[in-house]
C-alpha cells in the first residue's frame, strides 16, 4: 500500500511564507491604495496626494522583497512581483534624484514672466515656479509646443508653504533646452475633470534658443 507523501508543494507559492514576505506585499498593497487614491479621491474630494508617494512606498515594499528572497529564502508569486515593481521604483526615485531636481538652474522664472520671450543657450537649465493648491484638486499642465527645441526634466515638485493640511505653495518645473529654435511653454492651472471650463490661469511664454 503506498503512502502519500505530505509537504511536498507542487508549482510555486502564489502567497509568502516568511512575515517580512507578508509586510512586503502588504506594504505593496499600501502603495496601490496611495495609487488609488490619487487617481479618485484627490479629484473628488481634493485630497494633497501626490505620485511621489506611491513611489516611495512600492520602493520600500521592494526593499522588504529583497531581503525576504535572501535571507527568508521566499520563493512566492506575490513577493517576486512586489520586487520587481519596487525595483522599478527606486530606478525611478534614483533617475529623480539624480535629474531635473538636482540640477542648478541658470534662469529662474516665475509669474512675472508670463508674455514674455526668454532668449538662453543650449545646455541652460531652466527653472520655473508658479504657485498653487494640490488640495483643491486644480494642477498645472504643461504643454511644449516644439519639443525638439526644448524638453521637461522629470516630473513637477510641490513646496507647501506651511506644514498646514492643505497648504498652498509652489510648484517647480524643470526644463532643459535641446537645439537652437524657438518653442511656445504653456501651462494652464485646472482640474483635470473640468474639461469643458476654461483653464483658471494660464501662464505661457516663447523660449528662444540662440
Amino acid at each position: 500500500m503506498a503512502v502519500p507523501i505530505r509537504g511536498i508543494e507542487k508549482g510555486p507559492r502564489l502567497l509568502p511564507a516568511s512575515v517580512s514576505g507578508w509586510i512586503a506585499l502588504g506594504l505593496f498593497g499600501l502603495s496601490l491604495l496611495l495609487l488609488l487614491a490619487r487617481l479618485a479621491l484627490t479629484p473628488a474630494f481634493g485630497l494633497p496626494f501626490n505620485y511621489l508617494l506611491v513611489f516611495i512606498a512600492m520602493a520600500a515594499s521592494g526593499l522588504l522583497a529583497v531581503i525576504a528572497v535572501a535571507l527568508r529564502h521566499e520563493r512566492s508569486i506575490g513577493v517576486f512581483v512586489t520586487l520587481l515593481f519596487g525595483l522599478f521604483a527606486g530606478a525611478f526615485l534614483l533617475a529623480e534624484a539624480l535629474g531635473g531636481s538636482g540640477t542648478n538652474p541658470s534662469v529662474t522664472l516665475g509669474e512675472g514672466d508670463n508674455g514674455k520671450t526668454v532668449n538662453m543657450s543650449a545646455g541652460t537649465s531652466v527653472l520655473l515656479q508658479l504657485p498653487g493648491n494640490p488640495s483643491t484638486g486644480y494642477d498645472w499642465e504643461v504643454t511644449i509646443g516644439n519639443p525638439s527645441v526644448l524638453e521637461q526634466s522629470g516630473m513637477p515638485k510641490f513646496t507647501p508653504s506651511s506644514s498646514a493640511l492643505g497648504a498652498g505653495g509652489t510648484y517647480n518645473f524643470w526644463f532643459q533646452p535641446k537645439t537652437a529654435g524657438k518653442t511656445d511653454l504653456t501651462l494652464v492651472y485646472r482640474r483635470s475633470w473640468e474639461t469643458d471650463i476654461a483653464p483658471l490661469k494660464t501662464y505661457k511664454i516663447t523660449i528662444a534658443v540662440q
